[in-house]
């Protein structure tokens, strides 16, 4: 995880501060459902020393994967290669855990976060007419990842309740790089 702890981001993710903390605001929310909502557990699984690790893993992606996936959207040939080469590093991780995900057998909420960004590479390369992509040999831990993620219930259902597809996701960047963001996209 070492390639993630560079020197930050140029645009931080949303925090809340608690005197000197900064946590991110996902985070917050995690914590929240879990606290609402006992009987699924993402997070605490009763290995601490996992959690924590899954929270900082968590933590490099806010600060260190997630500028650069938005940063696609202004500057796409800028910011590919950071990309690619974190995306290495989560492939290198993925095959260091030998499981199929982060939280280990099923997903937890490192996956989860980790797919709330890569999931919106493919609009925004569409968005831009891009052909570059990731080594499906190079990155097969990573590809193999994205396709169980992208089969996941959960994933498939918020994607029929939000009405969330390529097509207005992709709609949507070229609204943005155009400089007239539409938000009403989808509805």
């Amino acid at each position: 995880m070492a390639q993630f702890l560079g020197k930050g981001s140029p645009r931080p993710p949303k925090t809340s501060k608690i005197g000197d903390e900064a946590i991110p605001e996902t985070f917050i929310i995690y914590d929240y459902l879990e606290a609402k909502f006992p009987s699924v557990k993402t997070q605490h699984t009763g290995n601490a020393y996992k959690w924590a690790k899954d929270r900082l893993f968590a933590t490099r992606i806010s600060q260190n994967l997630a500028p650069k996936i938005g940063g696609l959207v202004k500057e796409p040939e800028k910011n590919f290669s950071e990309i690619a080469t974190k995306l290495k590093t989560v492939n290198s991780i993925l095959s260091k855990r030998g499981t199929d995900y982060i939280g280990g057998s099923s997903p937890n909420y490192a996956d989860y976060y980790l797919w709330g960004w890569v999931e919106l590479i493919p609009a925004i390369k569409a968005a831009h007419n891009l052909k570059f992509d990731l080594d499906r040999e190079e990155y097969k831990h990573y590809w193999a990842w994205i396709s169980r993620m992208d089969k996941n219930k959960h994933i498939e259902q918020d994607r029929i309740d939000r009405k969330v597809n390529l097509k207005l996701r992709t709609e949507f960047f070229k609204s943005v790089i155009a400089g007239k963001p539409n938000v009403l996209v989808g509805l």
